[in-house]
């Protein structure tokens, strides 16, 4: 499993997400992997997965099928995103 987070960096909520995964990386050693979402690789990513608020974690399996998912504003508790991860 791996964390694939959608967001626009230069939106107010993107330092929060930037921290929380700051923190998170302390708790495990999964891959994160950071998509902006105002680029076309991003776009197209984010309508992919169903992605209608942001930012998104989706917790994604090794072949890159989404697992779980968390959009918008309120943020997901560490713990429940490293549980998820930990599966």
């Amino acid at each position: 499993m791996y964390l694939a987070i959608l967001y626009h960096p230069n939106n107010e909520f993107a330092r929060a997400t930037e921290e929380l995964v700051e923190d998170m990386k302390a708790q495990t050693d999964k891959q994160v992997v950071f998509i902006d979402v105002d680029t076309k690789d991003g776009s197209v990513k984010a309508n992919n997965y169903g992605v209608i608020d942001y930012p998104a974690f989706i917790v994604l399996t090794d072949d890159g099928q989404p697992y779980y998912m968390w959009q918008g504003p309120v943020l997901p508790a560490i713990s429940e995103v490293v549980s998820y991860l930990n599966i």
